[in-house]
């Protein structure tokens, strides 16, 4: 009702993350960061591989597999993952909420996810 969603069972509600039915809703924050990483490891990949998206679209996969493996998956538990994030990227994993250039890149990503969202409800004063 806050939302101004109408959902019609458990099922496609609060139930659909099988951690929420067990009182686990602490992993949320887990998925919130490697979606704030999965950006910046995107937003770089895309500036040195050029048209990434295209690529993508056309399934060409193999530029960015590439890029994946030397810059992030042959570094392997080498490195913790804020520094591996930071090698990877020239970031930091917790830096993204700070700046201005990566909160666009998610800002973005999300419109582009959701275009028709409706704005979010006013604070009650």
């Amino acid at each position: 009702e806050y939302l101004g969603v109408h959902v019609p069972d458990d099922g496609r509600g609060v139930l659909q993350d099988m951690h929420w039915s067990s009182g686990l809703i602490g992993y949320f924050a887990t998925y919130l960061l490697g979606t704030v990483m999965s950006v910046q490891i995107w937003e770089k990949a895309a500036e040195e591989l050029g048209d990434l998206e295209e690529q993508v679209e056309r399934g060409e996969f193999t530029p960015l597999r590439e890029w994946l493996g030397l810059n992030v998956h042959s570094q392997g538990r080498k490195y913790p993952p804020q520094e591996l994030l930071r090698r990877a990227t020239e970031a930091g994993a917790y830096a993204v909420l700070l700046k201005p250039v990566a909160l666009a890149a998610i800002s973005a990503i999300l419109r582009d996810a959701f275009p028709a969202a409706p704005a979010p409800p006013s604070a009650p004063t």
